[in-house]
Order: C-alpha cells, then structure tokens, then sequence
C-alpha cells in the first residue's frame, strides 16, 4: 500500500514480472535435482531448455526495472 502511494503502483508489473521469473527458475532447479536424483538427466533435455527460458525472463525482467527505475529517477512517473 505504501508503494502504490508513493509511486502510483509504477513497479507493479516489474515485480509481478520478478516473481514469475523465480517461480519459473525455482520449477527448473527442482527439475534438476528431481531428475538428476533418479538417474534421468541428461545433456540438451527439457531441464536445459527451462533452464535458458527462466535465464531469459530473467534478463527481460531486470531490463524492465532498470528502466522503471530510470524514469522514476528522472520524474516522468
């Protein structure tokens, strides 16, 4: 409550955007030590692949705030 009436609720989709982004990381890593605990993990399977999707929303969602945070800086929100 605090934020949004400070800022108006301007890093909203930033951090809703953060969570997702560690929700899909957390789902990966516990792939990992599922599949790799029962033998089953191997090179360029789908756990790779979850593995660059969770690392990419990851970059998209620290660029977002790197720019939410420069245009709160510098008063256009």
């Amino acid at each position: 409550a605090a934020s949004h009436n400070f800022l108006g609720g301007a890093m909203k989709k930033s951090i809703l955007l953060l969570i997702f982004a560690l929700s899909v990381q957390y789902i990966s890593d516990f792939m990992f030590l599922y599949q790799a605990n029962a033998g089953t993990w191997s090179i360029a399977g789908i756990n790779d692949y979850l593995y660059c999707v969770s690392y990419f929303l990851m970059a998209i969602t620290l660029i977002h705030i790197g720019q939410m945070s420069i245009k709160i800086k510098n008063g256009s929100i």
